[in-house]
């Protein structure tokens, strides 16, 4: 699963413990991207990888990501998603890649 990584400065600490916060037990529900406190704050909500002219480009989803599953724990909410193209935008730049 790709973890959106604790933001610097003042929310390290808080951020990092909620990493540790489940017990190691996975909570996700198959997930593959989890996202702490703010989904905004994670690419992946909002954002797929696109090949253009042999480049990979982030751009602006067409519809953001749903989370499949919310879970509380102390200090912080952690949320779950499942993109079945792994943060890429289509099926083809997810099989293939950005070859020329």
């Amino acid at each position: 699963m790709a973890i959106q990584p604790p933001d610097q400065g003042k929310n390290e600490k808080r951020d990092a413990d909620c990493f540790t916060a489940t017990g190691g037990d996975d909570k996700s529900m198959g997930a593959n991207f989890m996202c702490v406190n703010n989904p905004k704050r994670c690419w992946f909500v909002d954002y797929c990888y696109k090949c253009c002219d042999g480049t990979k480009h982030k751009v602006k989803r067409k519809k953001s990501l749903s989370s499949i599953s919310t879970l509380r724990v102390p200090s912080c909410t952690l949320y779950f998603y499942e993109d079945i193209l792994k943060g890429w935008c289509n099926k083809k730049d997810y099989n293939y890649g950005c070859k020329k």
